[in-house]
């Protein structure tokens, strides 16, 4: 049966791709142990293009290009940049991207934790800040202080169990980068994580991501000993009007019984060809896999 041809996914040129702007976003890449700098100046699904300053070009899909993307303060603090999709160029992965969230939340007096952004980025910003201590005593303390803020930020990743940690981490992330372009302060009121979280509806027409970013915030203030406010209707209405308008919608599981799993596996499942079926006897014996049940 003839079905027509898609159309080939259409060149971008110019303009901003989430937080890559087109024709000026810088690239860096070791080739055989020299570095080159090259700068994106094309998108076509799933594809960037990069052309080298010494005329080599080369296409990289998102994932590729993250690691060789060198990005800015200004670009990584311009609000025009921030967007919520990172399926396909996660930007936890761009070089110094992590360390930048880290050191706008020293900044406000805040610390993520050392298994979302890595023991350094947390360290930068307190060492630079006592750098010219010269006294003996001083260099004591300040030494001593940078070994127990590290241990604590271990403490605090150590004390949530790795799962919950993975699953919370870009949604924490992506909140922190939305603060730091809107020049927000920690921790955040009730009104600008509604804000964020009625963005996240008004874009993404879902439940689970305002609820994600949810518990992302009430996270990193309970790693951070601040008061949680998001308890209040002013700072979870975009999630209470979620639930409302989804309410039907809900997860496959939930609705799953035991009875419906064994149904399922009696219609799809089957033997894989060439291995035997063996099941054991009441005794613990073999029994005959063509002997009737």
């Amino acid at each position: 049966m003839w079905a027509p041809q898609r159309e080939a996914p259409k060149a971008v040129l110019s303009g901003l791709m989430g937080c890559v702007d087109i024709g000026s976003t810088k690239a860096r890449k070791v080739f055989g142990g020299r570095p080159f700098w090259g700068t994106v100046t094309r998108f076509r699904h799933p594809f960037y293009l990069v052309e080298y300053v010494d005329g080599d070009k080369a296409e990289y899909t998102g994932k590729e290009l993250a690691p060789i993307l060198r990005l800015t303060a200004g670009e990584i603090r311009d609000p025009r940049r921030w967007h919520y999709g990172w399926s396909s160029l996660n930007l936890a992965n761009v070089p110094g991207f992590t360390a930048h969230m880290a050191e706008y939340m020293d900044e406000q007096g805040m610390t993520l934790p050392i298994a979302w952004v890595g023991s350094a980025a947390n360290a930068g910003a307190h060492a630079a800040a006592n750098s010219d201590l010269a006294d003996t005593v001083n260099d004591f303390l300040r030494a001593e202080e940078s070994e127990l803020q590290q241990f604590h930020l271990g403490l605090l990743s150590s004390a949530r169990s790795t799962r919950t940690l993975r699953n919370y981490r870009l949604a924490a992330i992506k909140l922190v980068w939305f603060a730091l372009t809107r020049k927000w302060t920690w921790p955040l009121s009730a009104t600008h994580s509604d804000w964020y979280m009625a963005k996240l509806y008004k874009d993404q027409d879902n439940i689970g991501a305002p609820v994600t970013a949810k518990n992302a915030m009430a996270l990193l203030c309970s790693m951070n000993g601040a008061d949680d406010p998001y308890k209040l209707l002013s700072a979870t209405a975009a999630v209470q009007a979620a639930r409302r308008d989804h309410k039907h919608v809900v997860k496959k599981s939930a609705a799953l019984s035991a009875a419906m799993v064994r149904a399922i596996n009696r219609r799809y499942s089957f033997p894989r060809r060439g291995r035997v079926r063996v099941r054991h006897g009441p005794v613990g014996g073999l029994q005959n896999p063509a002997a009737p049940r």
